[in-house]
């Protein structure tokens, strides 16, 4: 008999706040009694209100997917990220049973428990369950691949044999993704179908596939993370016509609609497009044993002349876009070997745009890119300064933001306001021992000396300090309470908040404060850890709002979910043995 559904609802004033909040714990399982249970083990479907989860054997070497009815098979590894609930309630999971060698592993697939599949290999990252209710993934029997239909009335339905099959997914230009195990739902590709598109190949031919048709190529090899539409809906992608694409010799191209484009050595993804619809990316040559040549090119021609008169990139192109006025810049590098330190090479980079090269500094930190265009970064300004500064590029010229020297410059970006942050660090060795402090500087303005800034996340965000509506900032640093004991406190408009008399015990300081964030209405949400245990399962984990708790301490919290437009917070929590969906109003 499935645990009924218990509801517990409790409204929380917050006392000095004029706002109250509403904190509703809705139980969904407990555990075996005498377990803390692990929310990051447990898979819960809002749809169905079905729940299940990982149970580990005692020493840790097999894993089965469970609920309140089913036990599955043992496997080596199952995710939880990978758990999918079918229609009827039914959860769908993938295992991998590891061989002797480790070289392969035998993949089974899971449906309500019960074992229906198993296969050498199985896609799981990539897998879906369609309209239908079938499970769709590719997997490897033998030799080869399917694309195989899973469904609870007609069994595995496989495609015809192939003998590679990827996902198309598109590379998200603003960030570094190398492997399907960074390849997140929002970045598989779909067709105008609506269909999720995988690339196959086949007898030195390249397919097109979706879960109901195959539709060959008249090239050897598709780059299966290029996929994307121009701005006339047109499909493109890089191809190579003999070969597969990261063989050596000339062959890779873009395709567009029916028409192909120029030959280079290397081609690669993302492709961009202008006003115009011209298409952009990036291309290499080889110049020598793994060393290559980058430039630009805009549909058929290079960018940066012919080879006797071009600039030579040797160390990759990024930051590709185009400005306000819809011109392409880009951020070009090349390795400059370090005369100071015989065996080292440095990588220098340069803003390119329609008036030239710029030079922007050796050894250039991410970018961050403000609504007006400005690029602020970190790099070294010679090969001597062994340090780094912040530089601001706009209007054509860089711009030295820090006024003081700081060995490094580890963390910045633009407040709310448009103005400018960063975190300097400063190293000290005279003692014997290394020991670092980090200044805050917002505006020009040292708000504060710290050990280091504690990054706050929400979603995909990842900040060093949140802002209110109203134009309050607030951030969590490091403080050294002892030789050997560290905490986190919280900090607005640069003033130390007080340990909240309202927290639950503990040893009166954060062992880390995360998620911190401002709500829409102006609230101040946090999570901290108020008392240590001996794992992260152990640890007490309370709620605050306007730094004051709200009165429940639980021992595992799921990544922290926000709806501006509700303006409620989502995440599922462990107190002991039992497991709540949680949800906070503002």
């Amino acid at each position: 008999m499935r645990r009924s559904i218990i509801a517990l609802a409790l409204i929380i004033c917050t006392g000095t706040s004029a706002v109250s909040q509403e904190l509703i714990e809705t139980k969904l399982t407990e555990t075996p009694a005498g377990t803390v249970a692990d929310v990051y083990e447990m898979v819960f479907d809002r749809k169905s209100g079905r729940f299940c989860r990982l149970k580990w054997n005692n020493d840790k070497t097999k894993v089965s997917v469970v609920d309140n009815e089913t036990n599955s098979e043992e496997a080596n590894y199952i995710s939880p990220m990978h758990v999918r609930f079918l229609s009827n309630g039914k959860h769908v999971a993938f295992g991998d049973n590891y061989g002797s060698d480790y070289s392969t592993s035998n993949s089974i697939l899971i449906v309500g428990g019960q074992t229906v599949l198993k296969s050498d290999f199985i896609d799981w990252t990539t897998s879906y369950v369609n309209s239908k209710d079938e499970v769709v993934f590719s997997r490897k029997q033998g030799d080869k691949y399917f694309l195989t239909k899973f469904s609870e009335s007609r069994g595995a339905e496989d495609s015809v044999p192939y003998d590679e099959i990827k996902a198309a997914f598109r590379i998200n230009p603003d960030a570094n993704m190398e492997g399907d195990e960074y390849v997140n739902e929002e970045n598989l590709f779909y067709d105008k179908e609506g269909k999720r598109v995988f690339i196959a190949l086949e007898n030195g031919k390249a397919f097109i596939l979706n879960e109901n048709k195959a539709v060959e190529t008249p090239y050897s090899d598709i780059d299966y993370t290029s996929l994307c539409y121009d701005n006339n809906g047109t499909l493109c992608f890089i191809a190579k016509e003999n070969g597969k694409l990261f063989e050596p010799g000339r062959g890779c191209f873009v395709v567009r609609g029916d028409k192909r484009m120029s030959e280079f050595d290397f081609a690669y993804p993302p492709l961009y497009f202008d006003r115009q619809n011209s298409v952009y990316y990036m291309i290499a040559d080889s110049t020598g044993e793994y060393t290559f040549n980058y430039d630009i090119v805009r549909d058929n021609d290079r960018l940066g002349g012919d080879k006797s008169n071009r600039e030579m990139y040797n160390s990759g192109i990024s930051e590709i876009r185009f400005n306000e006025n819809g011109e392409l810049i880009y951020v070009a590098s090349k390795i400059e070997k370090n005369e100071i330190e015989s065996s080292e090479y440095v990588p220098l980079s340069y803003m390119i745009d329609k008036k030239g090269r710029h030079f922007l500094g050796y050894s250039i930190r991410p970018i961050e890119w403000n609504g007006k265009g400005e690029a602020l970064y970190a790099a070294q300004e010679s090969l001597t300064a062994g340090n780094s500064d912040l530089f601001l590029w706009k209007s054509g010229r860089k711009e030295k933001i820090n006024k003081q020297r700081y060995d490094d410059i580890y963390g910045y970006g633009y407040t709310k306001s448009g103005g400018i942050y960063y975190l300097g660090l400063i190293s000290d060795t005279t003692g014997g021992t290394y020991k670092s402090t980090t200044d805050f500087v917002m505006d020009g303005k040292k708000i504060g000396s710290y050990s280091f800034l504690s990054y706050q996340s929400l979603g995909d965000s990842v900040y060093a300090m949140a802002h209110s509506p109203s134009g309050d900032y607030a951030f969590v640093a490091e403080e050294q309470l002892n030789d050997t004991t560290y905490g986190n406190a919280v900090f607005m408009n640069g003033t130390k908040l007080p340990f909240p008399e309202t927290a639950s015990g503990g040893p009166g300081y954060f062992r880390s404060v995360y998620s911190l964030f401002y709500a829409v209405s102006g609230e101040m949400f946090y999570l901290a850890v108020t008392k240590p245990g001996e794992d992260y399962t152990m640890d007490l984990k309370e709620v605050f709002v306007n730094n004051r708790s709200l009165g429940k301490i639980y021992n595992s919290v799921s990544a922290i979910s926000y709806d501006p437009s509700a303006n409620e917070v989502s995440f599922i929590a462990s107190r002991g043995n039992e497991v709540f969906d949680v949800k906070l109003r503002f």
